[in-house]
């Protein structure tokens, strides 16, 4: 009963504070990183947000699982939970993103556009904008690591913060994006690594 009202608070949170992002703070950070488009920052945000693309891990990952199986199966198990957390979180986060249909920043900046067309199914990059998949995919690895690897928790939740936030300072994100793709992953990561690895 006292997880059940836990997680029922974490997902309340993260439903009020997305909305609140939604009226009240993604605008004016989308304005605010917009204007310093030819900053050093944005120059840096553009290197490190690559870090998030998922064939980066999700490539290694299926390899070594695979590999590592026969003989080393302890070791596969850890592979298999990374590839599956990013793989799994990644397919939610599209299937939202089609349902959802939330506009991308540069409409905003272009033509005034900040929208959501629920159950429009649209598959577009311009109307695809919710949840962040770079966000769920760095999130979902950093929980992976940080469970397996408990003493590097703390650099590995920074960096994954880093590549998740990157995505609203290159523009093509809202921070409530980031948000809920964040939760995403962390949430993904935190079931297959319950059911493999405990």
């Amino acid at each position: 009963m006292k997880i059940s009202i836990k997680y029922g608070i974490i997902i309340a949170s993260v439903i009020i504070g997305t909305l609140l992002c939604y009226w009240f703070v993604d605008i004016p950070i989308a304005w605010f990183f917009h204007h310093e488009d030819q900053s050093s920052v944005r120059v840096m945000a553009d290197r490190i947000t690559e870090a998030g693309n998922s064939a980066w891990i999700l490539v290694p990952s299926l390899v070594l699982w695979i590999v590592l199986w026969r003989k080393w199966r302890d070791h596969a198990k850890k592979w298999m939970v990374l590839f599956l957390s990013v793989a799994v979180s990644g397919i939610l986060a599209n299937i939202i993103k089609v349902i959802v249909c939330r506009t991308r920043p540069p409409l905003l900046f272009d033509q005034g556009i900040y929208d959501i067309d629920m159950f429009g199914f649209v598959i577009d990059f311009l109307h695809n904008s919710f949840p962040s998949g770079h966000a769920t995919t760095a999130m979902s690895a950093a929980t992976v690591g940080a469970i397996m690897y408990p003493a590097l928790r703390i650099p590995l939740y920074i960096a994954g913060g880093i590549v998740a936030f990157s995505r609203v300072m290159v523009g093509v994100h809202y921070f409530s994006d980031v948000i809920v793709g964040t939760f995403i992953g962390v949430a993904t990561a935190l079931f297959f690594t319950y059911k493999f690895l405990r």
